[in-house]
């Protein structure tokens, strides 16, 4: 053999044995990416399953977290009889107002008119101004948004400053973003033209507001995810969900907002679980103006999961009563319909299966009584031929 031959030979036998150990190399790594991702979804899995324990407990112990609200708010009040000072009384109302702001709309209004009211009397123009953006951004809340144009019209753009120019900027950007949403199936020219100016107050917010503020990243976001720049609307989320607290309010919208960009992204299982972890904090926080928790009513409805989803609506309709706002009627009541009759239809169908089982176990114990009455009456006739029977036999051997 030649040293060509043994050559070319020894390279055959050192390219086979490379092969082999890259096919063994990505075999490894692909049981590894296999194993770790079946971990990964089981994990979720679970994960999901205990934030529904968590959220069927929280709803459970809901009166325990109302009370805590309560107390804080009845705290806050008890300042009022104790407070001389005009601001810092209007600061009351304010943190007051704050409380109420996604508990109960109505006393929300109420106690930040009463910060206006004394706010003018004192000659604060500025604080006027940024007390009636508060109301403005409260009337839009609860669909009120004639009423929230209103206000924003009449407020002296001359007593704008530092202190208020945001929060009038955000009232508008607020109305006209819900003024859109509303009209959106009704008329769409009308709808984008509402867009439009929600945008305009948007880069006059870009262009006032420090870059890494909640109020800046929020609207960041939303337009990212308006993009379809899912990647970048997640990233500017992490660095919301970082500012603040797990299980407080803001924790809960920033949750809500992430569940947003899952759902353009049509990933079922991380928007359920943004969701329940938004709908967690509104049930802990004594929130009563929910959007989470219907929605997740609604996904679990399309799901079949009949029974929970109307655990779901029914609590949250109820807490959005309580927060009294016309928008959120308007929003859950085709929701609860739906979910209502899925449920009165499977109560049904349990109704009807459990009166045909009444009906079968009723006719197999008619027919077990009267199989045992012949079984009897067999054994009688036997019995009396067995006694005929024997009754010849006995004279035969006598």
């Amino acid at each position: 053999m030649s040293y060509t031959a043994v050559r070319a030979g020894s390279n055959d036998t050192y390219t086979t044995k490379y092969y082999q150990l890259m096919i063994e190399r990505l075999l490894s790594l692909l049981y590894i990416w296999c194993f770790a991702t079946l971990t990964s979804c089981f994990a979720q899995k679970e994960s999901i399953s205990e934030l529904y324990t968590q959220l069927d407990r929280a709803i459970e112990q809901s009166q325990h977290y109302t009370k805590l609200k309560e107390s804080s708010i009845a705290q806050l009040k008890e300042l009022i009889h104790q407070e001389n000072n005009p601001k810092l009384l209007i600061n009351t109302y304010r943190k007051i107002c704050s409380e109420y702001k996604s508990y109960q709309s109505d006393s929300a209004v109420a106690y930040i008119q009463k910060a206006i009211v004394l706010a003018q009397k004192e000659g604060l123009p500025a604080e006027v101004a940024g007390l009636k953006s508060q109301l403005a951004l409260q009337y839009s809340t609860v669909g009120a948004f004639a009423e929230a144009l209103e206000v924003l019209n009449h407020i002296d753009k001359k007593t704008l400053d530092e202190s208020n120019r945001k929060d009038y900027f955000i009232a508008y950007y607020h109305v006209y973003g819900e003024l859109g949403f509303s009209n959106m199936h009704v008329d769409t020219d009308l709808s984008q033209n509402f867009f439009s100016r929600q945008n305009a107050y948007r880069d006059t917010l870009f262009a006032i507001l420090p870059h890494h503020s909640e109020d800046y990243l929020m609207r960041k976001e939303v337009m990212l995810t308006s993009q379809n720049k899912w990647d970048e609307a997640l990233k500017v989320n992490d660095e919301r969900l970082n500012l603040c607290k797990e299980g407080s309010h803001e924790y809960g919208i920033v949750a809500y907002y992430r569940y947003l960009i899952y759902r353009s992204l049509k990933n079922e299982e991380m928007k359920k679980y943004w969701l329940l972890k938004s709908a967690i904090c509104d049930v802990k926080c004594a929130i009563n103006d929910q959007a989470s928790l219907w929605m997740l009513a609604d996904i679990l409805s399309q799901e079949g999961g009949v029974e929970r989803s109307y655990k779901y609506i029914n609590f949250s309709w109820n807490a959005n009563k309580s927060f009294s706002t016309r928008i959120r009627s308007w929003q859950i009541s085709p929701v609860l319909g739906t979910i209502d009759h899925n449920y009165q239809a499977q109560l049904k169908k349990a109704n009807q299966r459990l009166v045909f089982a009444i009906i079968c176990v009723s006719l197999l114990v008619l027919s077990l009584g009267v199989l045992a009455f012949y079984v009897n009456k067999q054994k009688k006739y036997v019995t009396i031929a067995r006694n005929e029977l024997k009754k010849p036999n006995d004279n035969w051997r006598n």
